[in-house]
């Protein structure tokens, strides 16, 4: 979407993930409960967070009926 030189990209993820923590995602290594044992070290949302701050954008996350939805805007 745009909107007076605004840009803002609205994505959601399934998830079946109860323990998740939100307020963690964005942690350097965060990886939920449920997810330890998977492939990956934890550490795609830190830099992903780190690139968009660089940029002047800002990210969030919210946890809603089974969906990790993101917002990025800058």
């Amino acid at each position: 979407k745009t909107n007076k030189n605004k840009l803002e990209i609205l994505f959601s993820n399934d998830t079946d993930d109860k323990e998740v923590n939100i307020n963690q995602l964005f942690e350097r290594f965060y990886r939920s409960p449920k997810n330890s044992k998977k492939e990956g070290s934890g550490i795609g949302l830190s830099i992903a967070k780190e690139i968009i701050e660089l940029h002047k954008g800002k990210v969030s996350a919210s946890l809603r009926n089974g969906k990790i939805y993101f917002n990025i805007s800058f």
